[in-house]
């Protein structure tokens, strides 16, 4: 399968302090990969550079067979970091209205996709006209999605996806996942909520202290540890660094 995402012997360094140490990884396309790491271990990291927002040390990184970073691989991408920041004097329509026009969708085709990214979402009519600042978090975290969603990308990076969502916006990330998946879609997302992130992966990637302690299908690392939860198996991984980490 085509290789949408690849990391080859990816190093990143600041300074003396070496962030990722050698990571080479591929994600096929039609495939969801969750990203999983204590803090620190150099998830962000990583995706900055898949975003062609931090350059690598050493090693390469590819997205659609273009550098990363590349506008061509960049306009078939869609983002959600982990703290969007917003400008809280528009509303969730001009949010989206500003994405649309960065991918240069024009009159009633950007009004079209602006609506079906919200409603995918669930964050349509009085919703998407009010300001941005009276949004509470969960509300926030779809506007978010749907700005990633809006310019049709066939790639997804997302950052803690979950992050803010009551359990029904849970549930609705995950079909949402799924149907992308199901249409062609890459998904590559980093995220603490475990429980979550098992129900949706095809595969998952276990990040420890800039090196990857694990990356396989998901059944196959369920399969070697019978009886085991994701998380379990993420402890497991990262050892005693875990629970000083949770103390």
């Amino acid at each position: 399968m085509e290789a949408i995402l690849a990391f080859r012997n990816l190093t990143k360094a600041y300074g003396s302090r070496t962030v990722l140490k050698g990571i080479t990884l591929e994600l096929a396309a039609g495939q969801i990969l969750g990203y999983f790491g204590l803090n620190g271990a150099g998830k962000s990291t990583t995706n900055r550079i898949a975003l062609g927002f931090a350059r690598p040390t050493s090693g390469e990184g590819t997205l659609f067979g273009y550098p990363t970073g590349d506008p061509r691989a960049l306009a078939r991408a869609g983002y959600l970091p982990e703290n969007p920041f917003y400008y809280e004097y528009l509303t969730g329509r001009e949010l989206l209205d500003y994405a649309a026009r960065l991918h240069r969708l024009r009159g009633c085709i950007r009004g079209a996709k602006i609506d079906a990214a919200a409603d995918r979402v669930r964050l349509a009519g009085e919703a998407l006209d009010r300001p941005i600042r009276t949004y509470s978090r969960g509300m926030r975290q779809r506007l978010g999605l749907a700005q990633a969603l809006v310019g049709d990308p066939a790639f997804l990076l997302l950052d803690e996806p979950f992050s803010g969502l009551d359990p029904v916006g849970r549930a609705m990330l995950k079909d949402l996942l799924r149907e992308f998946r199901a249409g062609g879609g890459t998904v590559f997302f980093s995220s603490h909520q475990l429980l979550d992130a098992a129900e949706v992966c095809d595969r998952a990637a276990i990040l420890h202290r800039g090196v990857l302690a694990a990356d396989e299908p998901l059944a196959q690392l369920m399969a070697r540890h019978p009886g085991k939860t994701l998380e379990q198996i993420f402890l497991a991984q990262v050892g005693q660094d875990a629970a000083s980490d949770r103390d």
